[in-house]
């Protein structure tokens, strides 16, 4: 976990086209809501936070990987809606195994979070869930289900950093996710870039040629035009899933 004022997140999320999350689902393991809190609770309105058991780390019986009872969170996150773990349903056993981390990330997706109607949403879990649900998706990728604009081939090789934070657009059909783009920051925020310097040569040099445009872009003598700052003001349209 780090602060949100080192990572300077959120000015970074409000440089791409990808909106603010309205929603905030996070896991219940106290380091993952101290940084959905961190990240997130500023925002002007501040979005829905809800815990959900299903978005917890592997349980490996190890005490980090331990959640503090309910009535404890509620006291320290008041912010948050912690209804989801009062439901009744089979408790996840220390021990769990990497099959069935992944199984319950096929049925978050699969089952609750197509229910969840805001157009834009945050996920706040765990490296090992993550790597699980990465290996759910490439099985529904490699049975032409699922379309997705990265590589998937080296699903048990990715490591996700801490506090680490990709934006994603998920495209549904009848509740049913059929394609996914995905993005770190850093690389959402380089092709807004990319574009408004596209904008800008064109408005200045009447650029207008496609070829003449990528070699124009990297010459060395507008190294310094790329660091030009400038202001973007971006209309958003409704989108699926943040």
């Amino acid at each position: 976990r780090r602060r949100s004022s080192d990572l300077g997140i959120l000015n970074k999320i409000g440089l791409t086209t990808y909106p603010h999350p309205k929603l905030v689902l996070v896991s219940p393991l106290r380091r993952a809501l101290m940084t959905a809190t961190e990240l997130f609770l500023k925002n002007d309105p501040p979005p829905r936070f809800v815990a959900l058991e299903a978005l917890r780390e592997k349980r490996t019986g190890f005490a980090a990987d331990e959640r503090s009872s309910v009535d404890i969170l509620e006291g320290e996150f008041p912010h948050v809606d912690f209804s989801d773990l009062h439901v009744e349903r089979p408790e996840i056993l220390p021990g769990e195994s990497n099959a069935a981390v992944r199984a319950r990330c096929k049925s978050f997706f699969e089952g609750d979070f197509p229910t969840f109607q805001d157009d834009s949403v945050a996920l706040v879990t765990h490296k090992g869930w993550l790597r699980e649900l990465r290996r759910s998706l490439k099985e529904r990728v490699d049975a032409g289900d699922l379309h997705t604009d990265f590589d998937m081939n080296d699903w048990d090789q990715t490591l996700y950093k801490n506090a680490e934070v990709r934006v994603a657009k998920i495209g549904w059909d009848s509740n049913k996710m059929t394609s996914l783009v995905s993005r770190s920051v850093e690389n959402a925020l380089g092709s807004i870039v990319g574009d408004r310097l596209r904008h800008l040569l064109e408005e200045r040099l009447g650029v207008d040629n496609e070829n003449h445009m990528k070699k124009t872009l990297s010459t060395p003598e507008l190294s310094s035009f790329a660091k030009e700052p400038f202001v973007m003001h971006q209309s958003l349209p409704p989108m699926k899933r943040t």
